[in-house]
This record gives structure tokens, sequence and C-alpha cells, in this order.
């Protein structure tokens, strides 16, 4: 959903960009060319049965001021239109690329915690192992009563004495 938003905002901005380009250039043309006149002002004009052929002070053309090169007006907003559009993707490229960063660093994340679970696991499964041996090596003597056989040699008696249970009188 972001993506096309992004991308659909930075389409927006190139044909906006282009449009206007091309009406500045359209208006500059307009307002500095002392001898464009609209075609309604010329229509006027005529329907008023003036001279079209004649200019007025106001139109006669000056000495003193420079021509307008509008070509190159028109290359010098493709230009910042080309470096507003490259500002823009070096926006979004930074964008994808610090995206890129966090999830990078969030799978390393995920696998150094898997693998800290799998050592914590490990030592837990080792200390319980060792615990059980333990035990093991404490119990030497068997608990209850020895099974006696006919043909065995008389074993000797455990070294604790087998406590027996008083009678109480009451």
């Amino acid at each position: 959903m972001p993506k096309k938003l992004i991308k659909n905002t930075l389409g927006e901005l190139f044909e906006l960009g282009k449009s206007t380009g091309k009406k500045t250039t359209k208006a500059i043309k307009q307002s500095f060319n002392p001898f464009y006149k609209p075609e309604s002002t010329q229509e006027r004009g005529k329907s008023h049965g003036s001279n079209a052929n004649e200019l007025r002070p106001s139109e006669v053309p000056t000495d003193k001021s420079t021509p307008l090169n509008l070509d190159r007006l028109q290359e010098r907003y493709r230009k910042q239109d080309e470096e507003h559009m490259n500002s823009l993707k070096q926006k979004l490229f930074n964008l994808v690329k610090e995206g890129e960063k966090e999830a990078i660093s969030e799978k390393r994340k995920k696998d150094e915690e898997k693998k800290r679970k799998e050592e914590e696991e490990k030592r837990r499964k080792e200390q319980e192992e060792e615990r059980k041996r333990q035990q093991e090596s404490r119990i030497v003597e068997p608990k209850g009563k020895e099974r006696k056989s006919i043909f065995a040699r008389k074993k000797k008696k455990s070294s604790l004495p087998e406590m027996k249970p008083t009678k109480s009188k009451h």
C-alpha cells in the first residue's frame, strides 16, 4: 500500500512538473512578446474598424530591452524539473534502502535470538543430565530388601543398622 502511494505521488509530481513547465513558458511568451496579440483582441480590433497593422506606442519595440531566449528558458525549466525528479528519486531510494536495512537487522536479531535460545536449551539439558548423574552416583546401596540366593555366598550387611519400629504401650 505505501509503495503504491509513493509511486502515485511521484507520477503526479512528474506530470505536474511537465505541465507547469509548458504553462509557464507559454505565459512568459505571451507576457513578454510585444508582437504577440491574443486572437480575441485582434478580432475586437477588426470589429471596431481600426487598422490591425498600426502599432500602438506601447507595442513599439524598443532597442533598450534584450530579446528573451525562450529555448534557453525552456532548457532551464527542464533542468530544474530533472533536478527535482532526481532528488525525489534519491529520497525514494533512501526510503527503500532504510527499509531493507531494517529488515536485515530484524532478521539478524531473530537469528541471534534463536541461537541464544538453542544454546540455553542445550545448556539446560546438560545441567539436567549432570544433576541426574550426580544423583545416581550418590545412590550406591540398593533400597529395600535384598534378594537372597541359595547359591550365592553371604553378602555383607550394610553399614547402616536397620531400625525397627518400637511398639508403644498406650
